[in-house]
């Protein structure tokens, strides 16, 4: 994951977006991976993709920030504006 992070501060989101999904893969249960592959996908206006690694994010088990995924769930959803 913190490869894809490094690819994100280099606006290479579909690359992260990649490195994301291999980080879920290994270990699902991780709010923060579904959050960060989320936010790669909201940076490409991969809007629908977006959402629903924050859907996935809200519901896992973790002591993720939820007020920041809930954050990034709306201003997703207000770029499709879906009010």
């Amino acid at each position: 994951d913190a490869k894809g992070w490094a690819l994100q501060r280099q606006q290479r989101y579909a690359e992260a977006v990649k490195c994301h999904e291999e980080a879920i893969r290994l270990n699902p249960k991780r709010v923060n991976f579904y959050y960060n592959k989320g936010f790669a996908l909201y940076r490409q206006q991969c809007y629908v993709e977006s959402i629903k690694c924050y859907n996935e994010a809200q519901w896992q088990e973790d002591d993720h920030d939820v007020a920041v995924i809930y954050y990034f769930k709306g201003k997703t959803l207000y770029a499709q504006q879906q009010y």
